[in-house]
């Protein structure tokens, strides 16, 4: 009979909570801050990087705003404008209008959920049967993270002049079911499965 100090963790008994909560997090984080990094132009500070969503918001675009917006709408989250016209669509990043490609905005929370996904995966000592499992747990702490940037990104405020009140708001469900869950998923699995190939 083996001794259970000696057993792996990979043994069923636990599960990589923990180390999916913070790696999960830390993508997250990682996501909005490159973005803000990329959204900022040298000559043109953010107003070059941006699609229409500055004139729909006014105000509200500011910088850790828009870069909320821009994670969220590259994980196929929409982001609603409403005026006293009415609720539209606005686009963030806009092919016309940024220096950098609007696919290489998605590529950011892609790679660092998959770079959490095999961090997890290493730590918590996967096998290869359940690798690419472990690697999914990055959800754990990416869900709660992009429901934050949620609701951090749901903003209101009065406009000077015309227009009256403008409300940006990311949709909530599409935030759960896309940068939540489908994201980290997908990208953890994978993350979790390339680290079976190093073992």
């Amino acid at each position: 009979m083996s001794d259970p100090a000696s057993v792996s963790r990979d043994d069923g008994r636990s599960l990589p909570i923990l180390g999916g909560l913070f790696s999960g997090a830390v993508a997250a984080a990682v996501s909005v801050i490159a973005t803000y990094v990329l959204l900022f132009d040298a000559d043109d500070g953010f107003g070059r990087n941006v699609g229409g969503v500055l004139e729909q918001a006014g105000a509200i675009g500011d910088p850790l705003n828009l870069a909320y917006w821009a994670v969220l709408e590259r994980q196929f989250v929409d982001i609603h404008s409403t005026t006293d016209a009415g609720t539209e669509t606005v686009t963030v990043i806009a092919a016309e209008t940024t220096t950098v490609p609007p696919v290489g905005y998605t590529l950011i929370p892609v790679f660092a959920l998959v770079l959490a996904g095999y961090i997890t995966a290493k730590a918590y000592g996967a096998s290869t049967e359940t690798g690419a499992l472990t690697g999914a747990f990055v959800t754990v702490g990416y869900l709660p993270a992009m429901v934050g940037i949620q609701t951090m990104a749901t903003v209101s405020r009065e406009q000077t002049g015309a227009g009256g009140a403008v409300t940006v708001e990311p949709s909530l469900l599409q935030t759960v079911l896309f940068a939540g869950l489908l994201f980290p998923v997908l990208c953890g699995v994978v993350g979790g499965y390339l680290y079976t190939l190093q073992t």
